[in-house]
């Protein structure tokens, strides 16, 4: 991970190749539990969040296969970044209520 930028925000850029995404372990296998914050009762908000406009697309689908699910989709990182984690979210079968998107 790169340094604190302002604010102190860290940011990692972490790449896998498409084909490693089919042999990634489930979520309770590959990492301990995303550390998350309540902001309202019964509503766990993560603290990690992918997101960027050098992500690789397949990051995407591999960060919510791992338990990931905050995803940045800012309009500086582009429209085919949008559409990216679009394309994950549709894939990955998972309940909207599950996940936070940031813009």
């Amino acid at each position: 991970c790169g340094g604190g930028g302002a604010g102190g925000h860290h940011v990692c850029d972490v790449r896998i190749g498409t084909n490693d995404v089919a042999s990634l372990p489930p979520p309770s296998e590959a990492l301990p539990r995303i550390p998350t914050v309540t902001i309202a009762p019964g509503v766990e908000m993560p603290l990690i969040n992918l997101g960027g406009v050098h992500s690789h697309p397949s990051n995407y689908s591999a960060w919510l296969q791992l338990g990931g699910r905050g995803l940045d989709t800012a309009m500086m990182y582009g429209d085919d970044v949008q559409v990216q984690v679009g394309d994950a979210v549709a894939a990955s079968g998972l309940p909207r209520e599950e996940l936070f998107l940031t813009s």
